[in-house]
């Protein structure tokens, strides 16, 4: 019995999840407000330190141990360091009013898209100086990797007029090396099985609203584009995000899924019955959505997969953004515990097929997926029981561009990650 207690233990402090909620505030108003959960009991939230923390809270970054939130107006990007405690204030990042927008953290280098500068700003991880600026032509906005290249969209000239473009960034020299038309002022990027998808809004000359999604084809020299504007009369936002392989657009009142090939919205696949819903994200087979009427107090909610209400909370004004945090505190020991084992992956780093070999000490249920360095689900191996001894799991990764995976093996009481490389 002892035995069975200390991995129950030790699990949950491996897999303990931190939901964080990142609050615009209202412009000029210094009331931008950062939030945080538990998500393994979502009894309680909590406020960060030296609550509100700025004007015009934009977006965030977890990596690591780490939380970044970008202030917008003030240029600041506050750094806090995450704990099994909640989060501790580190130290905050100046961009000197930049407009910093978004932030991407890859190979020991930060990338933050500028409004303000026309252009990518790159530090240094550790000593924060900057390494290179890349001007853009335009504002850009989200940014993204595959492991091989960084993708941003730029989302309005250097005028403020329409833009619509993404731009493709080489990682090794961090210079430019293709350009994709899409819909008029894209935002939101996500790359499924090497397509590129980029939500967009623009407004016609009377003001009327205009929704398009576009794909783009990575594998293709030219992107092989293909934009296409919705007319089912639905109000959209920005976000997207991918729940077992499919794409989801934020609503007005939730979400909906995205027919991968024409682009169309796929009826009776709505998420939610909500209103006023401003953002949207998925982690870990629950929907996150905030919702807002501009002044705080505003509301998150959280649904399971089908849109079923799980728990909702109050926060401050205007709800914009979510990050999550996954702990991996005690990997070493979580290994020797005799639920089961990776005993080896091979080869690694591969192509394009990798062959996991895990031993298990009695029979159980057994959940192998693959996730990507942003931690989306790209492939599902196994959801099954499987009897006491040694099985073998193999990835044929043909369809998916280089870069760095993840393997995640689970049961009720245990999870091991296995960093794979995937080199073509």
């Amino acid at each position: 019995m002892k035995k069975i207690i200390l991995a129950l233990l030790i699990n949950l402090i491996f897999t303990q999840t931190s939901v964080f909620t990142l609050c615009e505030g209202n412009f000029q108003s210094n009331n931008a407000s950062l939030w945080y959960f538990n998500n393994e009991n979502g009894e309680e939230i909590f406020e960060a330190p030296n609550n509100p923390i700025g004007d015009t809270g934009q977006s965030m970054t977890v990596y690591e141990n780490k939380l970044y939130a970008i202030m917008n107006a003030s240029g600041l990007i506050h750094i806090y360091n995450i704990t099994q405690n909640g989060l501790e204030f580190d130290h905050s990042y100046d961009t000197q009013f930049a407009g910093p927008r978004h932030l991407l953290i890859v190979n020991d280098l930060i990338y933050i898209t500028e409004w303000n500068t026309n252009q990518i700003r790159v530090l240094d991880l550790n000593s924060e100086s900057i390494i290179a600026t890349i001007p853009v032509n335009g504002l850009p906005e989200d940014i993204i990797t595959n492991g091989e290249f960084i993708y941003v969209s730029i989302t309005m000239n250097s005028d403020w007029s329409s833009a619509n473009s993404v731009i493709e960034l080489d990682l090794n020299t961090n210079q430019i090396t293709r350009e994709f038309t899409v819909g008029n002022n894209p935002e939101k990027l996500v790359i499924i099985d090497n397509n590129l998808f980029v939500s967009s809004t623009f407004y016609d000359q009377f003001w009327y609203s205009h929704y398009t999604i576009s794909r783009i084809n990575l594998a293709s020299q030219n992107g092989n584009n293909f934009i296409y504007e919705d007319n089912s009369g639905l109000i959209f936002g920005s976000d997207l995000t991918i729940v077992n392989g499919n794409l989801f657009r934020s609503t007005s009142s939730g979400a909906i899924k995205i027919n991968l090939e024409n682009l169309n919205i796929i009826e009776g696949s709505e998420i939610g019955a909500l209103s006023n819903v401003y953002s949207m994200d998925y982690y870990n087979e629950k929907f996150y959505f905030g919702t807002t009427d501009f002044v705080a107090p505003d509301e998150i909610f959280i649904t399971d997969i089908n849109g079923n209400t799980i728990s909702s909370f109050s926060v401050g004004a205007i709800p914009g953004s979510f990050a999550f945090w996954e702990s991996e505190l005690e990997l070493t020991s979580i290994k020797h515990l005799n639920e089961f084992r990776i005993l080896n992956s091979y080869p690694n780093p591969f192509n394009p097929i990798i062959t996991f070999e895990i031993n298990i000490e009695k029979n159980d249920f057994i959940r192998a997926d693959i996730f990507n360095i942003n931690g989306e689900l790209v492939e599902q191996l196994i959801h099954n029981k499987l009897t006491k001894g040694i099985h073998q799991l193999s990835w044929d990764a043909e369809s998916k561009p280089s870069g760095i995976y993840f393997l995640k093996i689970s049961t009720n009481f245990q999870s091991i990650t296995e960093k794979i490389t995937l080199q073509k």
